[in-house]
């Protein structure tokens, strides 16, 4: 509420908190591509666990056995849904895990 009534008082800010927001948000896809950024890559050992269960789940499912059954737009939404969402989130838990471990963070860093 109170920040409601600041930029009430203050539309112009509203204004420029949005730009900055979107500027944020678009320019964020550009943000491992910087060089300063290497400390948050994920070392290979650890991507490379979850290529082979990514391939594991993908081979044993449905859309691998019949590709008909992904090519239309329900079929991705699925595949997304019930493949790589869920794995998504497994990596996102184990990453923000390793991220929690102090001395893995310093390993990270120094990578």
């Amino acid at each position: 509420m109170m920040l409601e009534a600041f930029f009430e008082d203050n539309p112009h800010l509203r204004e420029e908190s949005v730009a900055n927001l979107q500027a944020l948000e678009r320019d964020s896809v550009n943000l491992l591509d910087r060089e300063d950024s290497r400390c948050l890559l994920i070392p290979s050992k650890e991507v490379q666990p979850w290529l082979a269960r990514w391939n594991d789940r993908f081979s044993q499912s449905e859309f691998f056995s019949a590709p008909d059954a992904a090519a239309s737009e329900e079929g991705v939404r699925r595949m997304f849904e019930e493949l790589a969402l869920p794995m998504m989130r497994e990596m996102a838990r184990a990453c923000h895990e390793l991220w929690r471990h102090p001395s893995m963070r310093l390993t990270i860093a120094s990578q």
